[in-house]
């Protein structure tokens, strides 16, 4: 019974931090699409994201266009309040939560407000 309490508290917060994201104001996605040069705590956690949501295999290189152009579709913000945890791979997970690893959320925060719901979202996954 614990671990089902405890897998529902997870989906929970899964679900919390996907509304977050899905309240982040359009101009703040906006803005950050339009750095040029992120710096690379932005890049990382659009690279965890783009492995949750399955856009990549793996992270090798800049995948800063990639996510990008990720961040521009339609249907990106939908795909992630609808991700299902259960359906990400254990492999991907571990590779999100060893890029998240390097950032603690105020870290984040520093460099982008609407970078940090991201944050937060692919982390409640990865550990989901």
């Amino acid at each position: 019974m614990a671990d089902c309490e405890r897998s529902m508290s997870k989906l929970s917060l899964v679900s919390q931090m996907s509304q977050m994201v899905a309240d982040t104001p359009k101009k703040d996605l906006t803005e950050v699409k339009s750095f040029a040069k992120p710096p690379q705590a932005i890049k990382d956690v659009l690279s965890a994201c783009l492995l949750l949501l399955g856009d990549c295999e793996k992270i090798s290189g800049d995948t800063w266009i990639q996510a990008r152009k990720a961040m521009g579709a339609s249907e990106w913000l939908k795909r992630i309040q609808g991700l299902d945890p259960d359906e990400v791979p254990d492999k991907k997970k571990k590779m999100a939560l060893e890029i998240l690893s390097k950032y603690d959320l105020d870290s984040v925060k520093a460099k982008s407000l609407a970078i940090a719901s991201l944050y937060n979202w692919a982390k409640a996954v990865a550990e989901c």
